[in-house]
């Protein structure tokens, strides 16, 4: 019944039609048609790959490890020219951002149409798979602040994306 649910979110009446209270004449997901439409290719890719993430902040340095042949500062570019720009993306703190639950949703259901899916999903496996790596077996309270936030993704690997990690 909870996957039915999650199915239904983006397609769901409400998200379609405006309410009364919005003054746009299109719904939620036209919006976010819209600015998806504004996006590049390879806004749109770092877009995907932000939906693999789990919902939770995102430090940026684990979004530069899940596409380690691109230039870094090329990806701040994409990010803060396109995402953030357009409210895709939102800055939570310095170097850590994190995308609304709805939003995630619609680039998640856009990452399944892209070529380049699953190579997005093994390329964040991997990176994810490494941060956990790096964790010292008897971590100080300093190794432990280093991770905390990379955490949740490191459990949406074990979690969502265990058939990828190898």
């Amino acid at each position: 019944m909870r996957q039915r649910l999650a199915d239904k979110l983006l397609t769901h009446l409400s998200m379609q039609e405006p309410s009364a209270e919005m003054t746009a004449q299109r719904g939620v997901a036209a919006a976010f048609e819209l600015s998806w439409q504004e996006l590049d290719n390879q806004a749109q890719k770092l877009g995907c790959l932000l939906s693999i993430f789990a919902l939770a902040p995102i430090p940026w340095y684990l979004v530069e490890r899940c596409l380690p042949n691109q230039d870094s500062e090329d990806l701040e570019d994409v990010r803060d020219d396109y995402l953030v720009n357009l409210s895709l993306l939102q800055r939570t703190g310095e170097e850590t951002y994190q995308l609304h639950r709805l939003i995630r949703e619609f680039l998640s259901d856009k990452l399944e149409e892209l070529a380049q899916a699953d190579e997005l999903k093994r390329g964040f496996c991997q990176a994810m798979v490494a941060v956990a790596q790096d964790i010292p077996d008897a971590p100080t309270l300093i190794d432990i602040a280093k991770v905390t936030l990379a955490i949740p993704h490191i459990e949406e690997t074990a979690t969502v994306y265990q058939v990828l990690v190898k």
